[in-house]
Formats: C-alpha cells, structure tokens, sequence
C-alpha cells in the first residue's frame, strides 16, 4: 500500500469517521477480490472538501449496484453530502474516489463524541436520582 495524506490539522469528525470508513471499505475490498498487487491512497483537503481515492492494480469489475459493500459505503458518503463515484473496467484495476464537503452542520440530535447534555446523559437515557440512603 501507498499512502500520500495531504490533510492539516484535524476535520469535523463526522468527516474524519466517513474518510476512515471509505478507506477501510475500499483496501477490505481491494484484499478480499481485487488481487491487486498494489493499492495507492492519496487524501487531501482543501478548497473546503475532502478528497480521497483509493485505487488497485488488481482485477477490477467492482459495481456499486451489485449489492455489495459499495451500496452502503454510497449511502454513508452521500448522507454527509458526499459523491462517491467507482471506476472498475475488468482486468484494469478498481479506483474508488469520494469527495466530502468539510461544512456538514451536525444533524439535528446527533451527538458527537464528548458532546452532550450537561447532565452526562445520552439521547433516549436518564440520571437515576441519586438515593437518598447513599447523600
């Protein structure tokens, strides 16, 4: 595998979990059928979006429509305002690009890590009041 990250600083964490799940997705998939040899990632951020490709020398023939990993993987970008596009021609390899917008305001009731109510609850729980046996 290459790696070229072109990335400073960190990025609104929604963007740097759907970046980290992209990439996951696309070498599991590169090392479970593509055969490749070799897999270049290449990240970089500017202009206000993240842009990653993933791309193999190996067999190629990947569809995003055939029900595989690439559907959920679409679904995920797209849902942070992401394009996902696949380029796979058989026997030329498989090269997996997204772009995600760094501005993706949070949606509504989403939490992100170390965030929350100030009483420490999460979404859907409460704080036990404290027994009075135990003050």
């Amino acid at each position: 595998m290459r790696l070229d990250v072109r990335v400073s600083g960190r990025l609104p964490e929604p963007i740097e979990l759907a970046g980290y799940y992209f990439v996951a997705e696309a070498l599991t998939n590169a090392a479970k059928h593509a055969h490749a040899s070799v897999v270049d990632v290449d990240a970089a951020a500017g202009e206000g979006v993240l842009r990653i490709e993933v791309g193999d020398d190996g067999r190629g023939g990947a569809h995003a429509a055939d029900g595989s990993g690439l559907v959920g993987l679409t679904d995920r970008m797209e849902a942070l305002g992401g394009r996902l596009t696949v380029h796979s021609p058989p026997g030329a390899g498989t090269t997996l690009q997204v772009a995600l917008p760094l501005n993706v305001p949070p949606e509504p009731g989403l939490l992100t890590a170390g965030t929350g109510p100030p009483d420490g609850t999460r979404p859907g729980h409460s704080v036990k009041p404290e027994h009075p046996r135990n003050r």
